[in-house]
């Protein structure tokens, strides 16, 4: 999957630039397109917390179901610091319950822990990448799951990672909806600052592919 959303105006569809179809649909009122770092990007207010782009059933023949157990996740973000949001906000989030069961997710622990989180069906996984306000700066996070092993890099580009968890839990293949900027099936995970763009492949992108994204994020890397 891969959506810019500084394409899409705050009132219409979310197109989805892989080619796969799982466009964006608006939920609630509180996002506005704005410009930002010499593009445009989506400004989700934080006070609703139901705002978010609805990307509707994924089932297990949709790519977005990576069932597979090999990804890479990445998201232009910037979280903004006030006390609207939520402590658990998320970016990217394909689940039916706490935890991101059935599912997996992508989101910042805007608690104590100051980190980036992906949990994986009900399990949640972490590196400590983040400290003091350097959570509230701009970053171009990447994640990548191959079977068991999740990586996580502070910056797409970066050579070094951030962090790496073995024994994560498998992806199930389990039909959900999926979301960016809130979860889909209940309240209160509702982000509040800047989202520029969220992509998904199916596999592990090499250093090589991180850094075209990092040099040049909005040229969508098949």
């Amino acid at each position: 999957g891969a959506w810019i959303l500084g394409l899409a105006p705050a009132s219409a569809t979310l197109r989805d630039l892989s080619g796969n179809g799982n466009y964006g649909t608006l939920v609630g009122s509180s996002i506005s397109r704005v410009n930002y770092r010499g593009g445009r990007a989506l400004f989700f207010n934080g006070d609703n917390n139901t705002d978010r782009y609805d990307l509707g059933s994924i089932d297990s023949a949709n790519p977005l179901c990576l069932s597979g157990d090999v990804l890479t996740f990445v998201a232009g973000f910037r979280l903004q610091q006030s006390g609207l949001g939520n402590t658990f906000p998320r970016v990217f989030d394909k689940s039916d319950g706490a935890g991101l069961v059935n599912g997996y997710g992508f989101y910042i622990d805007d608690g104590v822990g100051d980190d980036y989180r992906f949990d994986v069906n009900g399990a949640s996984y972490g590196s400590d990448t983040l400290s003091g306000n350097d959570k509230y700066r701009y970053h171009i996070a990447c994640v990548t799951k191959n079977g068991g092993t999740l990586t996580f890099f502070k910056e797409v580009g970066d050579r070094t990672n951030f962090g790496q968890v073995g024994g994560a839990n498998a992806i199930p293949s389990a039909t959900t909806k999926a979301a960016i900027g809130n979860w889909n099936h209940a309240t209160d995970r509702n982000w509040h600052g800047y989202i520029d763009f969220v992509f998904l492949w199916n596999r592990v992108l090499d250093l090589g592919a991180r850094r075209a994204i990092q040099n040049n994020p909005y040229q969508f890397v098949k």
